[in-house]
């Protein structure tokens, strides 16, 4: 199994992080998620991700908007926008475990703020589907997430 590490971000005694490794969601919604809460208070973006999970706030759609869905009047601005479930899922049970890491360490989670929240590819899942008929096989391949946090206190 390939090294992943964390972003060259510095470690100090006031910060807290949590890593998912090869989750298996969509990288390119936890993308656009990431771009939605960073920088933002935990307690403010866990409240954004309550409430895509409820549908009554799109995500919007910057980069990877190629035959996504107009929201009229959502996303302050942008136009295309969805509801990531499964990605937003992650993400939210992700910064409970950073916030959880961060009350260990003796932090106060209400002065946190998510200082860095990153989202790539990994590795890629191969397998076959489907019998062998006439000498054919249907080849799927599905990559993975990897998803990092870092929170801060303020």
């Amino acid at each position: 199994m390939p090294t992943t590490r964390y972003a060259d971000v510095p470690r100090t005694d006031k910060t807290a992080r949590a890593f998912l490794r090869e989750g298996r969601t969509s990288r390119k919604q936890a993308y656009e998620i990431c771009n939605l809460i960073r920088g933002k208070p935990v307690q403010k973006a866990k409240f954004i991700l309550l409430r895509v999970l409820d549908m009554k706030q799109a995500v919007p759609m910057r980069r990877h908007n190629g035959g996504v869905a107009h929201r009229k009047g959502q996303l302050g601005g942008w136009d295309a926008g969805r509801y990531p479930q499964k990605c937003t899922n992650a993400i939210l049970s992700l910064i409970e475990e950073a916030e959880a890491n961060a009350a260990y360490k003796g932090l106060d989670t209400d002065r946190l703020i998510i200082r860095h929240i990153n989202s790539y590819g990994g590795r890629h899942k191969r397998w076959n589907r489907g019998s062998i008929v006439f000498g054919r096989r249907t080849r799927h391949r599905e990559r993975a997430a990897n998803i990092e946090v870092v929170l801060e206190e303020r």
